[in-house]
């Protein structure tokens, strides 16, 4: 089982891959089923580019995110304000 940093680096290493060598492409004309498998990655792979590298989830998560942690006892409650 490989940790998740591991698994990000193999991703992002995935994505900035150059295109199939002509070999790889060969394999995949004869091969219908991997055209089809090759074509959906190349679209992930062109949608991820377009994605921004980070996200700010809305203040609501963090505010969900404090109770639970709260509720559990996790984080103490604070008097908000001071």
């Amino acid at each position: 089982m490989e940790c998740k940093a591991m698994q990000h680096k193999k991703m992002q290493v995935a994505l900035e891959r150059p295109p199939l060598p002509e070999g790889a492409r060969a394999h995949v004309r004869e091969r219908s089923g991997r055209q089809s498998f090759v074509a959906d990655l190349t679209s992930i792979v062109s949608a991820a580019h377009k994605l921004p590298e980070e996200v700010d989830p809305p203040a609501r998560v963090w505010a969900s995110l404090r109770a639970q942690l709260e509720k559990e006892g996790i984080l103490s409650c604070s008097v908000r304000g001071s």
